[in-house]
């Protein structure tokens, strides 16, 4: 397994309707490789990854995980990859989101206070 590809995918393509959001993706990483996708809003980021994830339905294109194709009915190929990157602590979404919102100033109203100003007359 040294040799093989952790991640290949090939001609990944994707519409919805008539806008074509992701069209002929395609790359590979080895071992020990880190990507990054970068690109403009709209440009087919989420939509690539959703794709590569399984989670969405391609149009064209293959995925494989560790030498497993990958669809949305993967199985093998979904427990083959690391569920968080070696050495990262994972965390519960609700924590992520409390301490995020336990950094936001108060917005507290006086009592008898409406959220609106009123123009005076």
């Amino acid at each position: 397994m040294a040799d093989q590809c952790v991640l290949e995918c090939q001609g990944l393509r994707r519409c919805f309707g008539k806008l074509v959001a992701v069209d002929g993706v395609g790359f590979h990483i080895d071992p020990g490789e880190t990507y990054g996708l970068l690109g403009p809003n709209g440009a087919g980021k989420t939509t690539s990854i959703s794709m590569i994830a399984g989670l969405l339905e391609r149009d064209a294109g293959e995925v494989t995980v560790a030498g497993e194709p990958m669809t949305t009915h993967s199985v093998r190929a979904k427990a083959a990859r690391p569920a968080s990157p070696p050495g990262s602590r994972p965390t519960s979404p609700h924590r992520c989101r409390s301490s995020a919102t336990s950094t936001l100033p108060s917005r507290r109203r006086s009592p008898g206070r409406s959220a609106r100003a009123t123009p005076r007359t």
